[in-house]
């Protein structure tokens, strides 16, 4: 377009330039005529003779057609230097928007911008992935025989979950897609076999459901079999509801919708978490399921670690030996680490327990029952003779495995950081200008209240900006403005730790009318503790065996 502009007035000018020059020729030779005709008159002083007037008009007329032809020839080569101008125009206009975008892009913080502010980062495929496994061949091959229904099937996804059997209490697990049907998949940690939990072809899926900031992912088929996967992952939920959506029009032709649960959470959580006289009107600023740990003095500190020596209770089967006759019975057992004692009760409600077992110089150890009845079972091995071994079994073998560690913490009577995980797990909400910690079961039942704190109550916040996985919520004294406490508030991403960040920010910036300090984390007392404890929910998160193989390490 441009060459051919550029052409068209290159034509024009020509043809103004020809008109000009012919009527400037014939002006001259009309003149020169009229000056022929005229008698010579003597020079006089001060006046130019008629020889003198010709040669400089001769002059003039020279200039004149040089500077024409100058013009011509400028016009002649404009469609060259127009091009190169346009060329270099568009290359600084490159170099100027690249320079621009270099600027308002140019972060010395991970975390804030020039002003202060939290920043939230572009989601790239390395985040709507980064929950995804790579297995081994041998996995692959163990995957196809026992898990996936026919040869013919083929695995389009493996994910790492979280799946909830209590109010908060989530357990590792593993999703599977492939293009026939999805499937949760239960581990051990062991080294042993999958166990599946869930199964669903795709052509029995009905629909899809989210819930409040794409944290969980609801499966739902025709005949109302449902289950809650936790991601804690706004893009690794959002990427899952993508493939599945895709599959099922490819393989089925079938169209899923996806429903958000926005209104039915928003209305548990306000129910829940609001006292009388609160403004029952007052927006959710944010959600998100996350890892928390109170330390000093700060809100929550009893609600979360309560008596310190338990480190484990719920419900097991207990093998009991009647007139030869060998049965079990559901009780609640409850760990004591501190004391080294097993207290085995009719029920949670029960004030004094059936039976104690003590650990301490009499637990020799605990290993796995294959020979029993009951799936998932395990053995207390009493070394004293006059006191009996006892069996037992959970629901799961993930549960299993957690038992039997802690009961070894107990035979040591020590308790290490793993103790605080089943505390840590719960979910968050800013309603108003308070943040809420609270335990649910992802199913619309009431939830559980740990902790709140006003927004008047924190001072600042601090982050690691060489660990994006945590931040600390710092807490002012009401009355010294002294700092008593904080929270550490662990993650699943820098994503979602952005938009904590950007949430609480934004809202205490409205409420107050200034800036939320934001600070590099200094104490590394508390630094230590908080990478110890991602590193520890990592750990216990991400198996260490060949799933993880071609995980990025970080």
């Amino acid at each position: 377009p441009v060459e051919l502009a550029t052409t068209e007035f290159v034509k024009n000018e020509d043809e103004d330039l020809e008109k000009t020059a012919a009527d400037f020729f014939d002006g001259k030779a009309e003149e020169n005529e009229k000056k022929d005709a005229v008698e010579e008159v003597p020079s006089e002083k001060g006046v130019d003779s008629a020889d003198e007037i010709d040669a400089k008009q001769e002059d003039e007329k020279s200039k004149e057609e040089t500077s024409l032809l100058e013009e011509a020839k400028e016009i002649e080569n404009v469609t060259e230097i127009e091009i190169e101008e346009v060329e270099i125009a568009n290359e600084e206009d490159v170099e100027l928007e690249r320079s621009t975008r270099e600027e308002e892009n140019e972060v010395v913080d991970p975390v804030l911008d020039s002003s202060g502010f939290p920043l939230v980062p572009f989601l790239t495929e390395e985040d709507f992935k980064s929950a995804d496994i790579s297995p081994d061949e041998n996995t692959k091959l163990l995957l196809m025989l026992n898990i996936l229904g026919n040869d013919d099937e083929t695995i389009v996804r493996f994910v790492n979950i979280l799946i909830c059997h209590g109010k908060s209490d989530y357990q590792s697990a593993y999703f599977l897609v492939s293009d026939a049907a999805l499937y949760v998949l239960g581990k051990d940690g062991s080294g042993g076999p999958f166990e599946k939990l869930k199964r669903w072809p795709l052509t029995r899926l009905c629909n899809l459901e989210v819930s409040l900031n794409w944290q969980t992912l609801m499966l739902a088929d025709r005949k109302q079999n449902v289950i809650t996967i936790v991601t804690a992952n706004e893009a690794v939920t959002r990427s899952l509801c993508e493939t599945i959506q895709l599959l099922a029009v490819e393989q089925c032709s079938l169209s899923l919708p996806i429903f958000k649960s926005d209104d039915c959470r928003d209305l548990l959580i306000r129910k829940s978490c609001l006292t009388p006289g609160e403004n029952e009107l007052a927006p959710i600023h944010h959600y998100g399921i996350v890892f928390w740990e109170p330390l000093d003095n700060a809100p929550g500190v009893e609600a979360a670690y309560g008596d310190k020596r338990v480190v484990k209770e719920g419900k097991l089967f207990v093998q009991m030996s009647l007139l030869g006759v060998t049965y079990w019975r559901e009780d609640y057992f409850v760990l004591d680490v501190q004391n080294g004692i097993l207290a085995q009760y009719g029920s949670k409600h029960d004030k004094e327990c059936k039976i104690s077992f003590t650990l301490k110089g009499v637990c020799g150890g605990c290993r796995r029952r294959q020979d029993c009845d009951k799936p998932n079972a395990f053995e207390i091995i009493s070394v004293d003779k006059s006191v009996d071994s006892m069996t037992l079994a959970s629901a799961s073998g993930e549960e299993t495995q957690e038992w039997m560690m802690k009961v070894l913490e107990g035979v040591a009577g020590t308790v290490t950081a793993s103790e605080t995980r089943h505390h840590l797990s719960s979910s968050i909400a800013m309603l108003g200008n308070k943040i809420h910690l609270f335990r649910e079961l992802h199913r619309n039942e009431p939830i559980e209240l740990i902790a709140s704190c006003g927004l008047e109550m924190i001072s600042s916040v601090s982050y690691d900006s060489d660990c994006l996985a945590y931040s600390s919520l710092n807490f002012n004294s009401p009355d010294d403005k002294s700092e008593t406490g904080s929270w550490l508030v662990f993650v699943a991403s820098r994503h979602e730790l952005a938009k904590f960040h950007v949430a609480l920010a934004t809202q205490w910036k409205e409420t107050f009318h200034i800036n939320l300090p934001f600070f590099e984390l200094a104490d590394s007392r508390t630094r230590n503790r908080a990478r110890d404890t991602v590193a520890l929910l990592r750990s216990t998160i991400h198996r260490n065996d060949s799933l993880t193989r071609g995980r990025d390490a970080n």
